[in-house]
């Protein structure tokens, strides 16, 4: 049995990304180091001497260090390939790019909630009718 590709590519695997591949990753590790921010606040405010809290806490510090070192591979990579007009990209066809990802992302988010509301709708309608 082989085994399953990792879900997040390594620093050495970014090479091979395409332009919107590699946008998409540096938008989810910023997304990622929002949340891990977010929790670290959390555990701290809730109780900062705990000890489970606080390695948790270095773990996340030590991730958002890891994601921020991509996130600069990741900007060298857009910008040496738009110097090198290899998969030749401009500074607005990135931001297109990501408005482009993050509106496919809101999209799925309301249909997935319309599809909610529709089965709702659908159970409220069942029922006994005199």
């Amino acid at each position: 049995m082989t085994s399953l590709p990792p879900l997040e590519p390594t620093i050495s695997q970014l090479h091979a990304l395409n332009v919107e591949s590699l946008i998409y990753e540096k938008q989810r590790l910023e997304n990622s180091i929002f949340h891990l921010n977010r929790s670290n606040e959390d555990m701290k405010e809730f109780d900062e001497n705990d000890k489970d809290f606080q390695l948790a806490i270095k773990e996340n510090e030590d991730l958002i260090v890891r994601h921020r070192e991509k996130i600069k591979v990741i900007q060298d990579l857009l910008k040496e390939r738009q110097q090198n007009g290899n998969n030749c990209i401009t500074i607005e066809h990135t931001e297109q790019s990501v408005q482009d990802v993050n509106t496919r992302q809101e999209n799925n988010n309301l249909n997935a909630s319309n599809n909610i509301q529709d089965e709702e709708i659908e159970e409220s309608e069942d029922g006994i009718y005199l």
